[in-house]
């Protein structure tokens, strides 16, 4: 993908860490103040941006997406988000359709934040829903209700956004299928262009983590988890959704082009704490590396003009090539078997010798083509099929 002049495509997120509380479920970086200081830390973010753009690996790139993600980044002024999109007008050529995009609560949708939004530029919402059931809502520790996410999205409609997604949870505390049928039914009357459908995990750190480890947090059975994937599956393409990944449903033409990016392993710069980045070196080695954690340090680090990045790599070889199929096979679309040929030097078939035979005749996998794709039912178990392919 080029721009004008051979320019080439930068994806661009903002970390936007605050909240007003932790969910139970988040491992996200963030964190609760009493008082956010969002003057402090949006400079901070367009100093951070100021810095990289005076790099020179910097300078054949145009801005194709701006993300703000958190936290909770409806909890900031839209008047301080415009100037963090300014301030990427000021030192980036934009293409003609960026996608700007700001994950938002239910609760914070209000006329005059949406309408400052849309002033600001964003013209994407990705709305936190997680669930349209109140007892699923309580459990997950989530401070909306079901009207909350009605009215902010009918709102945010009559305002003028036309592209607003959802993030709903299955497999959470006490929700039965039941329950996630209901969810995909009152999702196929919002007017929505995308959701995000996720299997609720239990990641190390988080306060879920703590009570399953003593046993106080009781969750749906594998079995019943897989038949709320099995409802997605079969529902989402009636409403006129297509997936495109495993976790992600779209009409035609409103695919997450910053969440592509990603998958693809295109060039992607992250700003604020707990950020990350890549960077193509050339064909075969990339560049990694995030930011530090702490907000208070990130905003003190960079007043002082000192590096915020907690740490680095290089990437090439047999772990790129494993990251591409790891992020690849995400996508519906899967991946180039000549594509990881460049990167790596080898082909898939030298490098996991029967592999793909063994997962293609299991039906985890298939190929048409150059391409190489999870079945449906290798979607279904994606981790574990990608799993084969570890270095």
């Amino acid at each position: 993908m080029y721009y004008k002049g051979g320019v080439k495509p930068l994806y661009l997120y903002f970390h936007l860490p605050y909240c007003h509380h932790k969910c139970p479920y988040c491992d996200f970086v963030t964190a609760v103040e009493a008082r956010i200081p969002q003057e402090e830390y949006a400079q901070s973010l367009i100093n951070e941006l100021s810095a990289y753009h005076e790099r020179s690996e910097f300078s054949d790139k145009f801005a194709a997406s701006i993300y703000f993600g958190g936290g909770t980044p409806s909890l900031i002024d839209p008047r301080i988000l415009r100037r963090v999109v300014f301030a990427v007008r000021g030192r980036f050529q934009l293409a003609e359709d960026i996608e700007v995009t700001l994950e938002a609560n239910p609760n914070d949708l209000t006329t005059e934040t949406l309408e400052g939004l849309l002033e600001a530029g964003v013209n994407r919402l990705s709305i936190g829903a997680q669930s349209f059931n109140p007892v699923t809502l309580k459990e997950l520790g989530r401070t909306h209700t079901v009207e909350d996410v009605e009215n902010g999205i009918r709102e945010a409609r009559s305002i003028g956004f036309r592209n607003i997604s959802v993030d709903l949870i299955y497999g959470a505390p006490k929700q039965t299928l039941k329950d996630f049928e209901s969810d995909l039914k009152l999702l196929s009357t919002l007017g929505l262009q995308h959701a995000s459908l996720y299997s609720l995990t239990i990641e190390k750190g988080t306060e879920f983590y703590t009570r399953v480890g003593k046993r106080t947090l009781k969750l749906p059975k594998e079995d019943l988890v897989a038949d709320m994937m099995d409802c997605a599956n079969e529902t989402m393409p009636k409403l006129g959704f297509d997936r495109y990944e495993v976790s992600n449903f779209s009409k035609p033409g409103f695919e997450s082009k910053h969440n592509l990016a990603y998958w693809d392993g295109s060039d992607y710069l992250g700003l604020g704490v707990g950020a990350h980045s890549m960077l193509a070196v050339n064909q075969s080695l990339r560049a990694r590396w995030a930011n530090i954690a702490n907000p208070k340090d990130y905003i003190a680090k960079i007043g002082e003009g000192v590096p915020v990045v907690a740490w680095s790599e290089n990437v090439s070889g047999p772990e790129l090539g494993f990251e591409y199929l790891m992020l690849g096979l995400r996508k519906v679309s899967g991946v180039s078997i000549a594509g990881f040929a460049e990167l790596t030097g080898r082909s898939i078939y030298e490098s996991y010798p029967g592999m793909v035979e063994v997962l293609e005749g299991s039906k985890f996998l298939e190929i048409s083509g150059d391409e190489l794709r999870l079945t449906l039912r290798g979607m279904s178990v994606a981790d574990s099929v990608v799993q084969n392919f570890a270095v």
